[in-house]
């Protein structure tokens, strides 16, 4: 059985993004100030941990980011389960537009949940990122 956490399980959101963005793909700016201003929410499965993502409003828009899943639970929709609950947890605070800076290699998965991509490839560290948007 799936189930969340929201903004009260710092130890758990930050080990999956040092694991996932730090160890793993080699991010050195992992946290930072977004981080004191975002909804955190984590994603368990029968008590396991499985990943996390954060919100925040940025004017018309909330910023969706950090999206993350450890690797042994890769491959089995976990992402696309996670991030339907991050929109819904945003509809319910009246947001009906989103935008994340994603990983180009992971536009194929955004774009199956209705995002489409804007402006120019942009590099975030050393790994190319594009923005998407979604509206409600």
């Amino acid at each position: 059985m799936i189930n969340y956490k929201y903004n009260d399980n710092v130890i758990d959101w930050y080990y999956v993004r040092e694991e996932v963005f730090i160890k793993e793909q080699g991010f050195m700016n992992e946290f930072d100030d977004l981080d004191n201003i975002s909804y955190h929410i984590t994603m368990y499965e029968d008590d396991y941990l499985i990943g996390c993502g954060r919100y925040y409003k940025d004017e018309d828009y909330y910023v969706l980011g950090r999206i993350a899943i450890l690797k042994p639970y890769r491959g089995n929709g976990y992402s696309k389960v996670l991030i339907s609950e991050i929109e819904h947890q945003i509809k319910l605070l009246g947001g009906n537009k989103i935008k994340l800076h994603a990983q180009c290699r992971a536009m194929p998965v955004y774009n199956k949940l209705g995002y489409r991509e804007y402006g120019e490839i942009e590099y975030d560290e050393h790994v190319e990122h594009i923005w998407m948007r979604k509206e409600f």
